[in-house]
């Protein structure tokens, strides 16, 4: 789950209340996933799985982060925070593997998993789409592998290459995932809700994979934009 709380505006008990009505409606045999990366941690900066905070993933993510009973992977760039009894699944992946094949995302897309936009959009919150970029392998985004540090159970800090699949800065072009909720917005294999101008939305991993894949078979660039050109004009 990717969430905005700001898209609700004022809620009676914040973070905490919300999180316990989606447990309700979960139920006690689900399991809760949120995300709590940490890409802009600098690469001399040891992360530690208990205690760095996530960074730009929201106050939902971060209070579910925090619970005593909440599970997170070790990936210094792309971790998730779980609670539920599929959470063990995600711990076995590789805290190396930050998206693609050995990642928490084929973790999570081999165990059946949805996705929950609460309040965001697909630019905001559909991470899981640069998974199936790094999948099918796309002409504006490349393997890098970046130097991390990682504290280990014991303490000790480990060096670690973590492997990323970034942008080609070179190119001047920049993700846009609208045309991409729009076509998950005309299938049957989305559910959306709207509130005022903003909307969640909610579909399998499957789904979206499925929807991604068709996309840029269709047209390598289909998730991507050329930014607006800056008239010097006055």
């Amino acid at each position: 789950m990717h969430s905005r709380l700001l898209t609700f505006g004022r809620i009676e008990g914040g973070a905490a209340a919300v999180y316990q009505a989606l447990r309700r409606r979960i139920g006690p045999e689900g399991t809760l996933v949120v995300p709590t990366y940490t890409l802009d941690l600098a690469a001399d900066q040891p992360f530690d799985l208990e205690h760095t905070p996530s960074q730009k993933t929201g106050a939902l993510a971060e209070y579910v982060r925090t619970l005593p009973q909440a599970r997170r992977t070790a990936c210094p760039m792309h971790s998730h925070a779980g609670i539920g009894r599929n959470v063990e699944a995600l711990l076995a992946a590789d805290p190396k593997c930050s998206l693609g094949p050995g990642s928490s995302f084929e973790a999570m897309h081999d165990s059946g998993f949805h996705l929950l936009l609460l309040g965001c959009t697909f630019q905001e919150g559909a991470t899981f789409v640069h998974h199936v970029e790094a999948n099918i392998g796309v002409p504006y985004r490349q393997w890098l592998d970046l130097p991390r540090k990682l504290v280990a159970p014991n303490g000790e800090v480990e060096d670690i290459s973590c492997r990323y699949y970034g942008r080609i800065k070179s190119q001047p072009l920049e993700t846009d995932l609208s045309s991409l909720e729009n076509h998950m917005g005309d299938s049957l294999a989305m559910k959306s809700v709207s509130l005022g101008r903003r909307a969640s939305h909610l579909m399998t991993l499957q789904a979206l994979c499925d929807g991604v894949s068709d996309m840029l078979a269709h047209n390598p660039l289909a998730l991507m934009s050329r930014p607006a050109q800056v008239s010097n004009e006055r």
